[in-house]
């Protein structure tokens, strides 16, 4: 069960990385398209007084704040599919299915959440993967405890054996 918390808590602490990581992401988008702007308008004074910015630069400038908004856009939109698609189904104990979108948006995780919000998911899978296995091994033995058939002679649940691929009685010592 502590396995189960720590992954929700890791997916949710992936979750508001990129939330934080879209903030991050037009700061840094908002402060080049700034001094692109300033730098434009000491281009449009005297010459002499410009200060040798060229039109590449304040281009170059425009485009890097650009690519963080456009950068930020994507944070945002990557964080509602970890919302609806992991963090929903972990409350709801649809491990399997969660784990299967957390494989999916752990890489853009890295990208798009600043980084952090793709190793929070990373490591958000690796502790569901044990819950995953463990839910299924569980599951494995219940469909066999109920599958298990009773003798007709005793009425006692058979044992399987799998040397022979047949269920066998102890009680009465034979094959059913």
């Amino acid at each position: 069960m502590a396995q189960i918390k720590e992954a929700q808590d890791l997916a949710n602490y992936g979750w508001m990385m990129h939330l934080v990581g879209a903030l991050i992401w037009f700061i840094i988008g908002a402060y080049l398209m700034s001094q692109g702007f300033h730098d434009d308008d000491l281009f449009r004074n005297d010459p002499e007084q410009a200060a040798g910015i060229s039109m590449d630069g304040i281009f170059s400038l425009f485009l890097a704040g650009g690519f963080c908004i456009v950068m930020m856009l994507c944070s945002i939109v990557i964080s509602f599919p970890i919302r609806w698609k992991i963090l929903e189904p972990l409350q709801r104990q649809e491990y399997e299915f969660a784990a299967r979108y957390l494989t999916l948006l752990r890489g853009p995780g890295l990208l798009f959440g600043f980084g952090m919000g793709g190793a929070f998911l990373f490591l958000s899978l690796m502790r569901l993967k044990d819950v995953v296995h463990e839910t299924r091994s569980q599951t494995a033995q219940s469909s066999v405890a109920q599958a298990t058939p009773i003798c007709p002679e005793c009425n006692t649940q058979a044992r399987y054996v799998h040397g022979e691929q047949r269920w066998h009685c102890d009680r009465c010592a034979r094959f059913l």
